[in-house]
């Protein structure tokens, strides 16, 4: 056996280990799946958004997924493009980001949702774009962020209606703001309405108003790929660097440098680098999701101890968790060959064999 097996053999250990401790410590939460047969579309899912009445709805390959809790219904896309983002406002509209498109879901005549595209108002010369890999609701307005140009959409002046049972869409090209940068903007992050963002070459930069601007000292990440930042508290931020560890940037701090190493995260980000981050999200007391390409989904409070790890040995019915969503005690995720949905918020826990439980 080669030195390298050796290692992945202890590497998988170690997990199982490390999975095993947590659940005899805390329990496991229960965990409900739907595998692609019981809601019958494509394996993968990329976004997950739940709307006032408790309905979810979910990025499928195949379209939008509406879930009810009893009934699964496709809401499918004109050009039948895989669905990546999804956001809802306060007002309760969804806006749907997919693959060479971006729009939003309104009711016709018969109550059922349907896709009406936004994009379709774009001039030409702005449709050339693939993957809209985020749809952010705030109050400036719907963000659309593709790999090449980033959207920003005014929805106040938008309004349907309804004749002969189709949707007449009434919107205008300057409702649209669209930067087109020449560095690329990687992921975009809303922290109480405020948006974050890397640009390459650039840095750290915050939109501010119709501008692009790079944050103090931000320009010291002109080259170090960072994902995500999230919010810490008092205006601080908590981010990742990917060949560093984690940072807090407080912007409060009247030196020259407001960005602090975070040792107490570095087992974290030992965790996160082995297992392939895809995406994160705040949850109540201070705690964060992340989730993984190769390990489901591990919880961490706000001194970067890891207090859980919900993953396929725990019940999941998938590794690759490319979303995670939180609402009202609930954990739903977004796997590459299902959805789950973990009661994470609750106050009953269960063990069993898998947790170490032995006996009668």
């Amino acid at each position: 056996m080669n030195s390298k097996a050796k290692f992945t053999i202890l590497l998988l250990f170690m997990q199982l280990q490390f999975t095993a401790v947590f659940c005899q410590e805390t329990g496991k939460a229960f965990i409900r799946n739907y595998p692609p047969k019981e809601y019958g579309a494509e394996t993968q899912n990329w976004a997950i958004v739940q709307d006032q009445r408790g309905v979810m709805y979910f990025g499928n390959i195949n379209g939008v997924l509406e879930y009810d809790g009893t009934t699964w219904r496709l809401i499918e896309i004109p050009n039948k493009s895989t669905v990546r983002s999804l956001d809802i406002d306060t007002a309760g509209t969804i806006f749907v980001g997919a693959v060479g498109g971006f729009g939003y879901l309104v009711s016709d005549n018969t109550g059922s949702l349907q896709y009406i595209s936004l994009s379709i108002q774009l001039d030409s010369a702005y449709r050339n774009f693939a993957d809209v890999w985020q749809v952010l609701a705030a109050k400036q307005g719907i963000y659309f962020k593709t790999n090449n140009i980033l959207f920003r959409y005014d929805p106040h002046h938008l309004y349907n209606k309804v004749t002969n049972g189709k949707d007449t869409i009434v919107a205008t090209k300057s409702q649209f703001k669209i930067w087109k940068p020449e560095n690329r903007l990687f992921s975009l992050f809303n922290i109480n309405d405020t948006f974050y963002s890397q640009q390459r070459n650039i840095g750290i930069i915050q939109i501010v108003d119709d501008s692009l601007r790079i944050i103090q000292d931000g320009g010291q990440y002109a080259d170090k790929r960072i994902n995500p930042i999230l919010p810490y508290g008092n205006g601080k931020l908590l981010f990742r660097q990917h060949s560093e560890g984690f940072y807090i940037y407080d912007p409060k701090k009247q030196k020259e440098n407001r960005f602090f190493k975070q040792s107490n995260f570095d087992h974290l980000y030992q965790f996160l680098t082995e297992n392939r981050l895809y995406k994160a999200c705040v949850l109540p007391d201070n705690k964060f999701a992340f989730a993984t390409g190769r390990n489901g989904i591990v919880i961490v409070n706000d001194h970067g101890e890891i207090t859980e790890l919900i993953n396929k040995q725990i019940g999941l019915i998938d590794n690759k968790v490319y979303f995670t969503y939180y609402n009202n005690q609930q954990i739903w995720l977004a796997l590459d060959n299902g959805i789950s949905h973990t009661e994470w918020g609750s106050p009953i826990r269960y063990w069993d064999e898998k947790s170490g439980l032995k006996g009668m």
